[in-house]
């Protein structure tokens, strides 16, 4: 009888343990909530290391440059600014910080010579996001991404944002330098541009431009589908695969479709902050 009662209250025993090893209906739940929680957050970081198409990325990002370039102005008590340019690594869109300079011979009266300052990281902008400068000459109303007249680099360049030593917004005259034998520069180096002893700019004939003071950002997938839809509208006249450049007439039809589908930002003057558009 005895062991009866010892038999019955082992497998009183081993029922309560094999209860107590299995999960309920409860518990498994708030595991696959928990799952479903880390999965949605790990998305956002996934597509930042893919390349993000998000336009409050890009935001982020170029407000991160731009505060970096508006407090060494300040501090330096010297013009600073953001350039633009085409990484062709990534075919993303990149931003440097750039300062002028002042190579002996060179007389430019008001137009600032840039160069990049050394030892400076380029912030990438997310690769899905393309960027443009406001820039309005009367037939484009904004600056893409063109190669440096007649130095054949496969490089590309867009528009600049300058701060001068109070850190405020100006809009100035500029070319870009390229460097000789003795002044190397920074900036042919990150455009793969031989060195020149003269300045560039985007300008047809060697004119030169101002400054800009806002930018537009816009999804780039959805800007090449437009591109390659029709008779090609937005390719320009060297047949630019992969954005097109300030060209001519097709630069209208970018224009509008910019005007559509692109968020526009100005820089405020005394801040240096982005302030959104419509």
């Amino acid at each position: 009888m005895q062991s009866d009662l010892i038999s019955i209250r082992e497998c009183g025993r081993r029922s309560s343990r094999d209860r107590s090893a299995g999960f309920t209906l409860t518990e498994i739940m708030v595991v696959i909530g928990i799952i479903v929680l880390f999965i949605a957050l790990a998305i956002p970081a996934m597509s930042a290391i893919s390349g993000t198409r998000s336009i409050a990325g890009a935001e982020n990002n170029l407000s991160a440059l731009l505060a970096r370039a508006r407090e060494e102005a300040i501090g330096i008590q010297e013009i600073r600014g953001v350039l633009f340019y085409i990484d062709a690594a990534t075919d993303g869109v990149a931003g440097a910080i750039v300062r002028p300079v002042a190579p002996p011979g060179l007389n430019l009266g008001a137009t600032v010579l840039l160069d990049t300052v050394p030892n400076r990281d380029y912030l990438a902008m997310p690769k899905g996001v393309r960027l443009r400068t406001l820039y309005d000459d009367g037939n484009n109303r904004y600056l893409g991404f063109n190669s440096l007249q007649g130095t054949g680099a496969p490089g590309k360049v867009g528009g600049v944002i300058l701060f001068d030593s109070q850190g405020r917004v100006v809009v100035k005259p500029y070319g870009l330098w390229l460097g000789d034998n003795g002044t190397p520069s920074g900036l042919a180096d990150l455009l793969h541009a031989p060195p020149s002893g003269d300045f560039r700019t985007l300008i047809p004939g060697g004119g030169t431009l101002n400054s800009q003071i806002g930018v537009v950002f816009f999804d780039k997938r959805s800007f090449l589908a437009a591109r390659d839809t029709g008779n090609n509208q937005f390719t320009d006249g060297n047949g630019d695969p992969s954005d097109p450049q300030n060209s001519g007439a097709n630069e209208a039809d970018i224009d509008t479709w910019i005007d559509t589908h692109a968020t526009p930002a100005l820089i405020s003057r005394f801040t240096g902050t982005l302030v959104k558009g419509e």
